[in-house]
């Protein structure tokens, strides 16, 4: 029969209107089961054994099914080791250990039934269901604890933290050092997730099923709103989830405000999804009119403990929904069902995901999951302040001296007291909030040294971070005859920043470059074999700086940064071409960064698709770069320029579509890189080094037989040097000697191989 919802319309005032939090369970599962067919079986395996557990088919025949064992009997509280692996940035996804606790404590009272607005729950839902002693209302006797206990046996409060860009793209690529799901269900939680999931997610988990199938990504991933990870309860839906709980309306990838589904658990009637807390909404009853279900005897006692003797019973749930349930996004989720908690602890009771070993005694006792948590040292840590957005975005780690930086202590696994600062390169910290943020400035350029040691009751912690701020040298230099060719280690003057100490970063290289074998480059290879490595922890998203001195362009005009490139891709496809070289420049030491150019696609991979670890093999394989400087910022008397690569190549599905990006030869001129180099591609021809301060040399590429002829004249046409060369096989290499150009200014260099003429302009500083 239809039951009527009482018409207390004063009810509304004590439900808000919350907006949803969404859900990606559906979408990501749908996705494993697309790659994996081993899901659905696992599907079908375990929801048998879940019909067997809650009566609807006979015990003995699975093995996992203790003698006597039924829903309504099995009340031993099941213990589930959880760790929280903080994916972040240091902003506001940096979340606190209290605030962990915090939230466990939370999802436990979920859980457990005791949710603060319990009371808030409508009449159909707040007493027993009908015929029965069992309350709708579920205490699952599920208890999530954090461990004491590491995998390496090693102390632990169950919490981790990783600096990292995967923070700003969450998906399970941001999924970092999961430890042994078997042993642990793994939360991660990041500041936002990518655009391939969705910016409106809250968070997302694997079933089961297909946690059996792709382990190295089992668990629960989430975002947070500010500083709160557990919006309206999004951990406990999430982990439900994990126990192997469907939304109420079980509609896969659908809109659920339009689609009437059922979860297969009794007591949640057939539903749409809701999003809010409306009325019309807590008291829907359009999906599940008339709605009631008949049980066996013995699946009624083993559901609620009823008498066995009887033939059937039929129960007349509400056919008002369940929209306080956890699993629907209401806005305001209070309770999980009866049934709902069999479920899960039938999941729980599952090998498939190795649920089962989760709460075994074995598996408590080698994670130390019933162990009082232990008192232990802080690991010491900390930040240095961002620029805004509008400087350039990045931490404020290059600047001149007297210019002040704040660092943050960030320490965490216990309760600090009190820190220690100490800087090298003349700071001296004026310290706040009892030494917890030091804000000092430094007199001496080069790379700084900071150490903080943190204290707290239990000991102290001590980290030394040699490379936290590089102090520029504020006095410009002339671009006059100036060229970084990188055959340094770390060139003078040229910082190389590897913000998130990862293996893609910029590195001077000596296996390549524009005319010698020295060059800077991107590594940016992902040469992991193992596919289930590569899974996580992709490229996408990272990037690093390098820096140049300041330059006196005081006086200038119309001048030109100049450098050579070469770089691959690993796809053909241009929609994940999305990498990008982004220069920038400063006139106030490094306090803003303003836009000079984008490098981005085939200016990037100007050598097409390389699917080995690419690497240049000869001078035809670069591409002269040509940036104008406008004359307002050329006259400046102190002007910085930061090169930025930024990874975002690549289907978060798939991974290494980048590859390496080289750099050479950086210098100001009033002329491009199109005069700088007398190249051609068809026949093999480079002038290089151009500009030079010396000599210079003409290199010719595979010509087998013949010879070059070269002639060199002066502005006024006068022949200052002229030779001729037999060619092989191989690069050949023609040199212009310093002394034939010893005067500064422009020449002509007239290169004749054959019946070909190639005349280009070589200047001499």
């Amino acid at each position: 029969m239809v039951k009527k919802a009482l018409l207390l319309l004063a009810a509304t005032s004590c439900f808000g209107v919350a907006n949803a939090q969404r859900c990606f369970t559906d979408e990501m599962n749908a996705k494993a089961k697309a790659a994996y067919p081993q899901i659905k079986i696992d599907e079908a395996k375990l929801k048998a054994e879940i019909d067997a557990r809650m009566g609807k088919l006979d015990l003995s025949k699975f093995k996992t099914a203790a003698p006597g064992d039924t829903a309504f009997l099995d009340n031993e509280i099941l213990n589930v080791p959880i760790v929280f692996h903080i994916v972040h940035d240091y902003g506001n996804e940096y979340i606190s250990d209290d605030k962990i606790y915090e939230v466990v404590d939370q999802i436990n009272e979920v859980y457990d039934g005791m949710h603060p607005q319990i009371n808030s729950v409508i009449d159909p839902y707040k007493g027993n269901i009908p015929g029965t002693n069992i309350p709708y209302i579920a205490k699952t006797r599920i208890k999530f604890v954090l461990p004491t206990k590491d995998p390496l046996g090693r102390p632990t409060h169950g919490i981790t933290r990783h600096h990292s860009y995967l923070s700003y793209f969450g998906n399970d690529q941001a999924k970092l050092d999961i430890w042994p799901p078997n042993s642990y269900i793994n939360i991660w939680i990041v500041r936002v997730f990518g655009a391939t999931v969705d910016a409106n997610v809250a968070a997302y988990a694997y079933q089961p099923p297909s946690a059996a199938s792709i382990p190295w990504v089992d668990g629960v991933i989430g975002r947070t709103y500010g500083t709160e990870i557990n919006s309206d309860g999004t951990l406990a839906h999430e982990l439900g989830h994990s126990l192997g709980l469907n939304h109420t309306w079980n509609q896969s990838q659908s809109d659920p405000a339009l689609i009437c589904g059922d979860d297969d658990v009794d007591d949640t009637p057939p539903t749409k999804g809701h999003d809010n807390c409306l009325f019309t909404s807590l008291y829907d009853t359009t999906c599940a009119v008339g709605y009631e279900k008949t049980y066996t005897g013995a699946q009624a006692f083993n559901l609620f403990g009823l008498s066995p003797t009887v033939g059937s019973y039929t129960i007349n749930y509400p056919d008002t929904v369940n929209t306080q349930n956890v699993m629907d996004y209401s806005g305001c989720k209070r309770m999980f069902t009866h049934l709902q908690g069999v479920r899960m602890r039938a999941s729980l009771r599952s090998p498939i995901a190795n649920r089962s070993n989760l709460v075994s005694a074995a598996n408590l006792a080698a994670t130390g999951a019933l162990q009082p948590r232990q008192d232990l040292p802080p690991i010491a840590d900390f930040s240095v302040n961002k620029l805004s957005s509008a400087a350039g975005f990045g931490p404020n780690v290059f600047v001149c001296p007297g210019r002040q930086v704040i660092f943050s202590n960030r320490s965490w696994n216990d309760t600090v007291s009190s820190v220690q600062w100490t800087f090298t390169n003349g700071g001296s910290s004026a310290q706040t909030n009892p030494g917890l943020t030091a804000s000092t400035s430094f007199t001496e350029p080069g790379w700084v040294t900071t150490t903080l040691t943190a204290n707290s009751n239990a000991g102290s912690n001590t980290f030394t971070n040699p490379r936290s701020v590089y102090v520029a040298d504020p006095n410009a230099i002339s671009p006059n005859g100036f060229f970084q060719e990188f055959v340094d280690a770390e060139p003078e003057g040229f910082p190389m920043f590897n913000y998130f100490n990862n293996d893609s970063r910029w590195e001077v290289v000596n296996n390549a470059g524009f005319y010698d074998n020295m060059s800077i480059r991107y590594k940016n290879f992902d040469n992991r074999a193992n596919f289930t490595q590569a899974m996580v922890n992709t490229p996408i998203g990272d990037y690093d700086d390098f820096f140049t001195p300041a330059f006196d362009l005081s006086g200038t005009n119309d001048m030109k940064l100049n450098f050579f490139t070469s770089g691959a891709f690993r796809t053909n496809m241009s929609a994940w071409m999305l990498d990008t070289l982004e220069i920038r420049y400063s006139t106030n030491c490094g306090q803003n960064w303003q836009l000079l150019a984008n490098i981005t696609r085939q200016e990037i991979g100007n050598n097409g698709v390389q699917v080995n670890e690419y690497t240049p093999g000869g001078f035809w394989d670069w591409k002269g770069q040509s940036i104008n400087i406008p004359n307002g910022i050329a006259g400046n008397e102190q002007i910085f320029f930061r090169f930025r690569y930024k990874t975002f190549a690549g289907d978060p599905f798939q991974y290494g579509t980048s590859n390496h990006f080289y750099l050479d030869r950086i210098y100001l001129s009033n002329f491009t890189t199109d005069v700088a180099s007398l190249e051609s591609k068809n026949s093999g021809i480079v002038l290089a080094p151009n500009p030079t301060t010396g000599s210079s040399v003409i290199m010719i590429k595979d010509v087998n037989s013949g010879s070059a002829q070269i002639q060199v004249t002066d502005v006024t046409g006068k022949v200052v040097y002229s030779t001729e060369s037999k060619l092989g096989a191989g690069v050949n290499r023609i040199e212009i000697p310093a002394n034939a150009i010893a005067v500064k200014g422009m020449y002509l260099v007239k290169v004749v191989t054959g019946s070909t003429k190639h005349t280009e302009k070589l200047i001499v500083y």
